[in-house]
């Protein structure tokens, strides 16, 4: 799972660094996708089935990986104008005071899975409350979010602010130049002129 998240990760987050504009799609993509390698992951936990154990704990690594600097570039660009550290820092708290709120969930649903294990159930409650997190907490609101890229939004308008500041300035030089241009033509032509006269005297 690690190893497959971070290969994910280093390929899927440098391609997301250089196309911001598709932050909110992946989002949309690979959350709903977790949630589904979730429930069949759920379903894998039997006696001697190893390979699709593997398989989806290989793939649930390499989104999960991959959705976290995703995400966290998501949170940035619709809480601008704070600061990318701030949210960041808000972002990380949060998260580590949920995973504490989910040991003790867990740990109590996993007590209850272990009673279910010996009456022969397959449910699997610690999965289960995990999915419904993902879904109601993850998919939906990332599915109804409409908030506009406000960072890239505003490093676009200053990036256009500062070639508007620009162009008077290059136009300036351009006329400095064409004038310097006209006064050393001049100065040549009065050369030619003084000199002429004198070859005539």
């Amino acid at each position: 799972m690690i190893v497959a998240g971070l290969v994910s990760a280093g390929v899927i987050s440098p391609w997301a660094d250089r196309h911001r504009h598709h932050v909110k799609l992946l989002c949309k993509i690979l959350i709903p996708t977790a949630v589904v390698l979730l429930i069949g992951f759920m379903f894998s936990i039997r006696r001697n089935a190893f390979v699709p154990l593997i398989v989806f704990s290989a793939l649930l690594g390499a989104v999960a990986f991959s959705m976290l600097g995703i995400g966290v570039e998501l949170g940035v660009e619709v809480t601008y104008p704070a600061t990318p550290a701030s949210t960041s820092a808000i972002l990380w708290a949060f998260a580590q005071l949920l995973s504490a709120l989910f040991i003790l969930i867990l740990e109590s649903l996993l007590n209850l899975n272990q009673d279910m294990s010996v009456n022969r159930s397959t449910l699997n409650p610690p999965l289960i409350f995990l999915i419904v997190w993902c879904v109601v907490f993850g998919v939906i609101p990332v599915m109804l979010i409409q908030a506009p890229y406000r960072r890239m939004e505003a490093e676009d308008k200053m990036r256009q602010e500062m070639e508007a500041a620009s162009m008077p300035e290059q136009g300036a030089g351009q006329l400095r130049d064409v004038e310097r241009g006209i006064e050393m033509s001049s100065t040549e032509s009065s050369r030619s002129k003084s000199g002429d006269k004198e070859e005539l005297v």
